[in-house]
């Protein structure tokens, strides 16, 4: 079994952005969707502490992010020498980074 070689830290930012994302789905589809939904895109980002650069450069400097499978979302990523921050989760249709 491969070990952990990086910690997941959970930035506020991402935890709000998560908790968005579940009440549109919860508004827009049902609960049972969007519970599901967001266990799966915690599970694939919390996935990175085994391979972290498995992320491409970020249009922020200092940043990669993470391609969410099966959802249009990306997750804003810092990886140091042991840690992923997370730092934001964004749907791919948002002007992002944003401008002015």
């Amino acid at each position: 079994m491969v070990e952990a070689t990086h910690q997941i830290d959970w930035k506020d930012t991402a935890e709000q952005d998560l908790a968005s994302i579940a009440l549109y789905y919860t508004q827009e589809v049902n609960a049972a969707f969007a519970l599901e939904m967001i266990a799966d895109m915690v599970a694939q980002i919390e996935s990175l502490c085994f391979f972290p650069l498995r992320t491409r450069i970020g249009r922020v400097e200092a940043t990669r992010e993470y391609v969410i499978s099966r959802y249009r979302y990306i997750a804003v990523v810092r990886v140091t020498a042991t840690t992923v921050e997370v730092h934001n989760v964004i749907h791919t249709s948002r002007q992002y980074p944003t401008t002015g």
